[in-house]
């Protein structure tokens, strides 16, 4: 015996439907990280720190589109930015900056992407 799913005429299935939002989000952070690097002033140490971290945790979300188990490297590059805004010296805004963006990685990071496997239409009454 067949199980069908309900059907959800909103959702085109085309085998394994895989949405990538949360990686677009952490794509942002990290480049947000890296620009904000660049947009005012930072102690020299938390200069380079953002903008290491920020290309990487860009270049990690794009990659994790097509390998989803990358998505927890953010993870990881997210702690390590929390801990070092917190504990490096640095300006007020950098920090809250970094402690903001360090989170908002973190959540993003642990989102799945979306939807996987086969949708089967519901079957005609």
């Amino acid at each position: 015996m067949t199980t069908f799913q309900p059907h959800r005429p909103w959702i085109a299935s085309h085998g394994n439907d895989v949405d990538p939002w949360p990686r677009y989000v952490s794509a942002v952070t990290g480049a947000w990280l890296f620009l904000s690097s660049l947009l005012w002033q930072h102690l020299p140490l938390q200069k380079t720190n953002a903008w290491v971290v920020g290309a990487l945790m860009f270049t990690v979300a794009i990659t994790a589109i097509g390998v989803p188990r990358a998505r927890f490297a953010n993870a990881v590059l997210a702690l390590w930015l929390f801990v070092s805004a917190t504990c490096f010296s640095a300006t007020g805004y950098t920090t809250f900056n970094n402690v903001v963006v360090a989170l908002v990685a973190l959540v993003f990071s642990l989102v799945p992407s979306g939807h996987s496997g086969p949708m089967v239409p519901r079957r005609p009454v």
